[in-house]
């Protein structure tokens, strides 16, 4: 690849910018944005590592908090 990783990050952020200035401008639209699989780990992933919590609604939330930090990563 004649890319560069930063090359590509920084024209990944830029869109993503030009992405958010759009959205503001056009109002409430509904968009999508696709991860690649993968990337964002299933919560079944995250409730098996907190075999130790009892209380089923708080292991969902759990695993659903760290989804959000792969979003963030």
């Amino acid at each position: 690849m004649s890319e560069s990783i930063e090359q590509l990050t920084g024209r990944v952020g830029s869109d993503l910018q030009k992405v958010e200035d759009l959205l503001k401008t056009s109002g409430d639209r509904k968009i999508k944005i696709r991860f690649p699989r993968g990337f964002l780990r299933r919560a079944s992933h995250f409730r098996g590592r907190y075999w130790f919590v009892r209380d089923n609604n708080l292991k969902r939330n759990i695993g659903y908090s760290l989804i959000l930090s792969d979003v963030y990563r």
